[in-house]
């Protein structure tokens, strides 16, 4: 699995929003002032991937490809673990 893979990205992403969310959990006694951030969508003009000469409707279409590419990849990669977990628990039954 290289390093720009989706399930890589999903569960880099999931493991962060895991982490930060029980670094906040403190004791009523303790006041959190820190860390703050913003999540800036990819077609934002503030983000650093906003390409200023598309057109609506080409964002429109990239946004569609990276979603039947992420669902493809989930798909695939849900199928492979599925029929991993099959193997191993024969594999156990016959030995």
């Amino acid at each position: 699995m290289d390093l720009q893979s989706p399930q890589r990205v999903f569960v880099l992403m999931l493991l962060l929003i895991v982490t930060s969310t029980s670094f906040f959990k403190v004791s009523s006694a303790t006041k959190i002032t820190g860390l703050r951030q913003n999540l800036i969508h990819r077609d934002s003009l503030s983000s650093p991937f906003y390409t200023p000469n598309l057109t609506d409707h080409d964002r429109m279409r990239q946004a569609a490809r990276r979603s039947i590419a992420c669902h493809s990849a989930l798909v695939g990669y849900f199928a492979a673990w599925g029929t991993r977990s099959s193997t191993m628990t024969t594999s156990s039954r016959s030995g």
